[in-house]
């Protein structure tokens, strides 16, 4: 008996002398424990969790597939359908029409400066060749 009232009055200083060492252990040690971030455990969470949020997201829809009800054919969305094929025709031909006059011509460039020399030669002798063929021809009436 007087050995267990020893063990229990020792206990509060014993408590006392490892708290404090605890704590003196702690103060020492603090700035050198860095805990791992890729554990098992913790790899292990973030996989559950992103399964629970995926889950999540996807419940509402899960839950009502299949009971989309389809529209039906009415004499509205046939109207609204010959609208909107009009109204698509309709800007088609306006962008088409646009874009007939639209072009992109460099012309400085040497191609172009080429081709309009050859163009003007063509040109030149053109009419310098049906003058040619007119002359032979009145010369031949005469």
């Amino acid at each position: 008996m007087i050995i267990w009232g020893l063990v229990v009055m020792l206990f509060p200083l014993s408590i006392c002398l490892s708290q404090r060492l605890y704590r003196e252990l702690y103060e020492k040690e603090k700035d050198k424990i860095h805990s791992t971030y890729d554990t098992p455990e913790i790899r292990q969470v973030k996989m559950t969790q992103k399964a629970v949020s995926d889950l999540c997201y996807k419940e509402k829809y899960i839950a009502n597939r299949g009971t989309m009800i389809p529209m039906g054919i009415t004499p509205q969305m046939i109207h609204c359908n010959h609208v909107n094929e009009i109204t698509s025709d309709l800007r088609y031909k306006e962008d088409l029409l646009w874009l007939r006059g639209v072009g992109c011509f460099l012309y400085d460039t040497p191609e172009m400066v080429t081709v309009r020399n050859i163009t003007k030669f063509r040109v030149d002798s053109l009419s310098f060749l049906s003058h040619l063929i007119m002359a032979s021809i009145s010369s031949q009436r005469s």
